[in-house]
């Protein structure tokens, strides 16, 4: 078997991107890569996008590391509301977005070479949440389109 990872491009994608596994934190950097490339292209649906995917991996890293949600791991007393991200022009909340994913794209090359740890999730949920609200997406939109997305995958498979 080759030690090769298996990168991509896709349909909408420029640069390569490493293939992560499904409930793992290398499913979480993929994604967060993915958004990166969505900012740099200057695309704000696709990074809109990207921001349910990464809720959707990060989900199935609390599933099946801790049994848990992400719900649970979101303080109920965080909403953000009228952030520094909300009164950013485009051009400034594409910056300041990709300083925020290239931390947290650090932050999980740092954590794959263990097991997964509980503070991660916590760590990027809050940020995932706060670039959303630019949207005037909440966690739960988001939440609601990861679960949405993943159902469309599964039906794909199932009948290909």
């Amino acid at each position: 078997m080759s030690d090769e990872v298996e990168t991509w491009n896709g349909p909408f994608h420029r640069r390569l991107i490493a293939k992560g596994e499904y409930g793992e934190l290398s499913k979480v950097r993929e994604e967060v890569e993915e958004g990166l490339d969505a900012l740099e292209q200057g695309q704000l649906l696709m990074f809109s996008v990207e921001l349910s995917d990464i809720l959707g991996a990060l989900n199935g890293v609390a599933e099946k590391h801790f049994d848990k949600t992400i719900e649970e791991y979101l303080d109920p007393n965080f909403e953000p509301v009228l952030n520094e991200l909300d009164f950013a022009s485009r051009e400034a909340y594409i910056e300041k977005s990709k300083n925020l994913l290239e931390m947290l794209e650090h932050l999980l090359k740092l954590s794959e070479v263990s097991e997964p740890k509980e503070d991660i999730i916590k760590g990027i949920l809050q940020p995932i949440v706060i670039m959303a609200s630019r949207f005037n997406l909440s966690f739960k939109d988001l939440n609601d389109f990861a679960i949405l997305r993943s159902k469309v995958a599964r039906h794909a498979i199932e009948n290909s």
